[in-house]
């Protein structure tokens, strides 16, 4: 736990970081741009990898000769990802009408090459509970982005400082992972496609499932991109970006801890139960009072890191900030299908969501263009459609939702005290740092010490958690 912790506030550091520095540097339109190349980036990322990744730790017990071939099919597929991109390029950026984009295509395509050369390698440290070199090669590669992207952006590199930045991060994932991989986790000169063929089927619907999830968070910004041009889209991906920033980063380092736990104790429901009520409780506790708080002080808060030149964002932010906790409640719930072997299930989930988002926002965007309308889509889209998952989650993951949905309301209630006194008071005083300074303490304050009060024995659980010296330790008292 130790690790992940470490790794957990160092990416947050760097990556919150570069934000703040490269937005006042750069501007929305180059966030724009940057936000356009990422839908195509994110969305054939799951395919380079092919579900084998979460193969890899569902079935843990795979010979040297499987995972070998596993992995130069895995590469092979990045290869060909990554050529079709370069050659693609120019209809790519026809489609998301941008020309400038053709360049920006073939330069970060490569990391459709580097992804694979380190995926089956950080799979097996997942699998293997290798925190420690999971922690230093995530700490290493955002360390490596974010020197590169604030270093080129002062030489006026402009979008071009992003996508170097980018590149940076891939590459120096690769080379930590292969220096800490030692033989035994390194491939081998081996194939044996018939005996790797049940785990690639086994990677089918887990690469389905991923790229339908990924499409889903991707098409909105390519939507507002192609109506609204990458100026608007810069506003927009920037709030989007501050929404999931708690569940991209935290979530992520919970779910990498949880999701080997699932797959070893599915068969077990009481320590099942038991394990994911705690690490969704956790997620909520941290998400809910960050992304209410985050909405209570958006405008001085994007004027105060960003400048005013960013402030069309702040009205953006509050609404995505609702579709920003049923994200973090609804994140986990994939980890816990895969776990249990559903992931068809959350691939025809995927589909289903995938198809009315995409019509709802287009919709929307005709009738209203504006950045607006697509956080507004998004959230009527979560309140109609949200509750499907969660069923299908409960039903088919065997997990009791009562007690969830309970903690979640409790802790918005905890929030109320906060949101009467951060929203609907003037500012407290002329120098907006201050303001806001003053605004996040109170709030911060406020939210602790009503739970820490209400809730005493939970409050000492998590305290005692935290002086956990490693995860294996933590796990033992949870389970």
């Amino acid at each position: 736990m130790r690790w992940t912790s470490v790794s957990s506030v160092a990416s947050i550091g760097f990556q919150l970081g570069q934000l703040i520095i490269l937005a006042r540097i750069l501007g929305p339109e180059a966030f724009g741009l940057m936000a356009l190349v990422l839908v195509v980036t994110r969305i054939l990322q799951p395919l380079a990898d092919a579900g084998l990744h979460q193969a890899v730790i569902f079935h843990p017990n795979l010979s040297k000769d499987i995972l070998s071939t596993l992995y130069w099919i895995n590469l092979f597929i990045g290869c060909v990802l990554a050529l079709s991109v370069f050659v693609g390029a120019p209809y790519l950026a026809q489609l998301l009408g941008d020309n400038r984009l053709t360049k920006l295509f073939q330069l970060v395509c490569p990391i459709l090459i580097l992804g694979p050369l380190a995926s089956q390698i950080i799979a097996l440290f997942t699998r293997d509970l290798k925190f420690d070199r999971l922690a230093i090669i995530q700490i290493g590669s955002l360390g490596a982005e974010f020197t590169t992207a604030v270093t080129f952006a002062c030489l006026g590199w402009g979008v071009y400082s992003l996508i170097w930045g980018y590149l940076a991060r891939f590459i120096v994932q690769a080379i930590l992972a292969w220096w800490y991989a030692g033989f035994s986790y390194l491939p081998q000169w081996t194939w044996g496609l018939s005996q790797a063929w049940p785990y690639l089927r086994f990677g089918l619907f887990e690469t389905g499932n991923l790229l339908i999830n990924v499409f889903s968070t991707q098409i909105d910004k390519a939507l507002v991109g192609r109506i609204l041009g990458p100026t608007i889209l810069g506003y927009y991906s920037i709030a989007w970006e501050l929404i999931v920033f708690p569940i991209a980063r935290i979530n992520p380092i919970i779910n990498r801890v949880s999701f080997p736990i699932f797959a070893k104790i599915k068969a077990i429901p009481e320590q099942l139960n038991r394990y994911y009520y705690r690490s969704v409780s956790l997620l909520l506790l941290i998400n809910i009072p960050a992304l209410i708080g985050l909405a209570l002080v958006a405008e001085p808060f994007v004027e105060v890191f960003y400048g005013k030149e960013w402030l069309p964002a702040a009205p953006l932010i509050q609404i995505l900030a609702i579709v920003g906790i049923h994200k973090a409640f609804a994140n986990p719930g994939s980890g816990l299908l895969l776990a249990q072997g559903r992931a068809d299930i959350g691939f025809y989930w995927n589909i289903g969501w995938t198809l009315a988002l995409t019509m709802i926002i287009a919709l929307g965007l005709y009738q209203y263009p504006n950045a607006q309308t697509a956080a507004w889509t998004q959230l009527v889209a979560a309140f109609l459609l949200g509750w499907i998952w969660h069923f299908l989650v409960a039903r088919y993951g065997n997990v009791r939702y009562k007690k969830l949905l309970l903690f979640a309301g409790r802790t918005v209630v905890l929030c109320l005290p906060m949101i009467l006194l951060l929203g609907f008071t003037p500012s407290w005083t002329e120098w907006v740092v201050l303001d806001l300074g003053l605004r996040i303490l109170a709030g911060v304050v406020l939210f602790t010490l009503l739970y820490g009060l209400l809730y005493q024995e939970e409050w000492r659980f998590w305290l005692e958690s935290l002086r956990q010296r490693n995860h294996n330790t933590a796990q033992n008292r949870d389970l």
